[in-house]
């Protein structure tokens, strides 16, 4: 029940939970929520999201320009506060990716690349995920990792086990699910102890 989730900070902004990826003191967040929240100006807008969110600097990179969703965590997460896992886009999109990580880079974050493939394959217009390794359930017992049957798994899988030290990384075959438009952490949802919290 909604009781039972606690604090619950409302707005008027319009923002999907997919859109924001945070760490403890940084949230990062596609260029949408500029089309979403066309009555804000931009600057506005920044500052209220990060006061809402509870964090020190806000982030807005581009979206992927094949992607009509435009939510972050399918291309990034924050490994450390310093640092942030990428789509590897060298075989996708090289352009945008170089844009991508100039804006991270010129954020002050260093920039480490996870394989990354496109499904051009679409159901009720919303493009296919599968091939987006990013979008992985991660807490702080396990992470657990789309995969797709294809050669790409192991790469992603090793690149996961050598950013996440320690922690249990567990394979999960996510095509159908893919397939629907979005993986692991599109179809899970996280909860804070109190309003202080910061994202994780």
């Amino acid at each position: 029940s909604l009781r039972d989730m606690g604090w619950c900070n409302r707005s008027d902004i319009i923002l999907d939970g997919g859109n924001v990826v945070g760490s403890r003191s940084k949230a990062i967040v596609t260029d949408k929520i500029y089309r979403e929240n066309a009555g804000w100006i931009r600057s506005r807008l920044r500052n209220k999201l990060q006061k809402l969110l509870h964090v020190d600097q806000l982030i807005v990179i581009p979206k992927e320009p094949f992607d009509p969703i435009g939510h972050a965590d399918g291309m990034l997460r924050f490994i450390d506060e310093h640092s942030v896992l990428v789509n590897d886009y060298s075989k996708v999109d090289p352009g945008f990716g170089e844009r991508l990580c100039k804006v991270l880079r010129d954020h002050h974050l260093a920039v480490e690349t996870l394989p990354y493939f496109h499904e051009k394959r679409t159901r009720a217009s919303i493009p296919s995920a599968v091939g987006c390794y990013m979008n992985f359930l991660l807490t702080e017992n396990v992470l657990v990792a789309p995969v797709y049957g294809t050669t790409d798994d192991p790469n992603a899988l090793r690149k996961l086990e050598s950013v996440f030290p320690g922690l249990p990384i567990i394979p999960l075959d996510c095509t159908n699910l893919a397939r629907e438009g979005g993986v692991l952490n599109c179809v899970s949802a996280s909860f804070w102890r109190s309003p202080e919290s910061r994202l994780h």
